[in-house]
């Protein structure tokens, strides 16, 4: 049925990780994560219960399809326990076309257990080679196929310009593809994603209620205090500038360490990328009362890159 003028649209919001994106509504939030992006799985849950679930695998030249769905759907009846409902399964739903968007041999499914139901597809991307298991779940009275349907055909399984846009809990950053996520803190008062790529460093961070965070100290001094320990390898300088509107904290810096610049010596005249140059940015968000830094650690070759990292950030609407 068409959306009636008065009808306001859904809000949602976007959920991104290790190259996969999709816009869903805006109270469902990551529930579970692992693995990395050659192999993982991510879960998205929505307030009453998990509600979407992708897993991946990587694998070089052409997969059979059929008989990846075969196998993940075996082992939802291997998986079932002695006093757990039956467990029903169809194959090849058409939910989706068999070819959709580059994706090769795309087959849908469906299945229910009880009082849950799920509507899935997998495929292999032709672009990045991935073999991405998806579905959408719900409660087994629940109109859950239009839904569905929408969904999966809205899932990225990887990035379109060199970006990979990691977003969730409200934090949404974009980190350049040959970074690799290295950890990170998903917590309630502060997001803290970390990635790597050889001897070059990335952190987006971002903490919740930025007046309790900051107490009665100034933003410079809640800066020094913040960041002290991860940057006591390095001399820095903190200055006071604007960024989009926004209070904040500017910090430059260089190894402190007499080996690590005779190391940043030696890989230079070697022609060797080394991250030697601390460029990090801290600003305040007054319209979304959160606090956001982004620090990087990175080459002589790319002290620019911070500067489009805190630009792609999106800190408030």
């Amino acid at each position: 049925m068409p959306r009636s003028d008065s009808r306001p649209e859904p809000r949602t919001t976007v959920i991104g990780w290790q190259g996969y994106t999709v816009s869903v509504p805006e109270d469902w939030t990551i529930g579970a994560i692992g693995g990395d992006r050659m192999e993982g799985y991510l879960r998205i849950d929505g307030t009453d219960m998990p509600r979407m679930e992708i897993k991946w695998f990587d694998r070089k030249g052409p997969v059979g399809i059929e008989e990846v769905v075969g196998n993940y759907l075996r082992d939802l009846h291997r998986k079932r326990r002695r006093r757990d409902p039956e467990v029903t399964t169809k194959r090849d739903t058409r939910l989706l076309g068999r070819r959709k968007g580059g994706r090769r041999q795309l087959e849908s499914f469906h299945w229910t257990d009880g009082d849950r139901q799920a509507h899935g597809a997998a495929w292999q991307c032709a672009h990045c080679e991935r073999v991405s298991i998806v579905q959408v779940l719900g409660r087994a009275d629940e109109g859950l196929e239009e839904e569905a349907r929408e969904l999966l055909l809205a899932v990225a399984d990887h990035p379109e310009d060199g970006w990979v846009t990691w977003a969730t809990y409200g934090l949404q950053c974009e980190i350049p593809e040959e970074f690799v996520l290295d950890g990170q803190k998903l917590m309630a008062g502060l997001i803290d994603l970390n990635f790597k790529l050889e001897t070059e460093q990335i952190a987006v961070m971002r903490w919740g209620m930025a007046d309790v965070a900051l107490g009665d100290k100034d933003l410079k001094t809640w800066a020094q205090k913040e960041l002290a320990g991860r940057l006591k390898s390095w001399e820095c300088t903190f200055e006071e500038l604007e960024f989009n509107g926004h209070p904040a904290i500017a910090i430059t810096g260089e190894p402190a360490l007499f080996q690590a610049r005779v190391r940043r010596f030696v890989l230079h005249c070697l022609r060797r990328p080394y991250g030697s140059n601390v460029r990090s940015l801290i600003w305040h968000c007054q319209p979304g009362k959160k606090l956001y830094a982004v620090e990087c650690i990175v080459d002589d070759s790319r002290l620019e890159l911070p500067a489009e990292i805190c630009q792609r950030l999106i800190c408030h609407s």
